[in-house]
């Protein structure tokens, strides 16, 4: 995510928590408090969506990295089971797909600033 975006944030709450500590009127101390609630969620949020996108990251360099090492494997293979091998080896060190998506799937389902689009079906 953007940092002028997190930095709005981190200033929103900043600023919502001093509100509260100063105010005095107990209807308005409710909806700063809700307020405050909301953005912490996103403050949170924000650092779930960073570290699904760093795992990714992770799961693409070691992908490209397997991709080379299975290239120069392949010059020097024997045979078409030498290479397979290799192939489900690397493929074993790698989380499936699957496990990723089910994590985003997750994440989207309890993010409130996700669209419907894009929240997963239950059941």
């Amino acid at each position: 995510m953007g940092g002028v975006q997190a930095a709005n944030i981190d200033t929103e709450v900043a600023r919502l928590t001093e509100q509260l500590s100063l105010e005095k009127d107990p209807m308005v101390k409710v909806g700063l408090r809700q307020a405050l609630v909301l953005s912490r969620r996103r403050l949170q949020q924000r650092d779930q969506v960073a570290n699904a996108q760093r795992a990714i990251a992770v799961q693409m360099s070691t992908i490209e990295s397997a991709s080379a090492y299975l290239e120069s494997t392949a010059a020097n293979a024997s045979s078409a089971r030498d290479i397979e091998s290799e192939i489900d080896a690397l493929v074993a060190q790698i989380s499936p797909a699957d496990l990723l998506e089910l994590e985003v799937g997750n994440f989207l389902a309890t993010a409130s600033v996700a669209p419907p689009s894009m929240r997963p079906v239950a059941g």
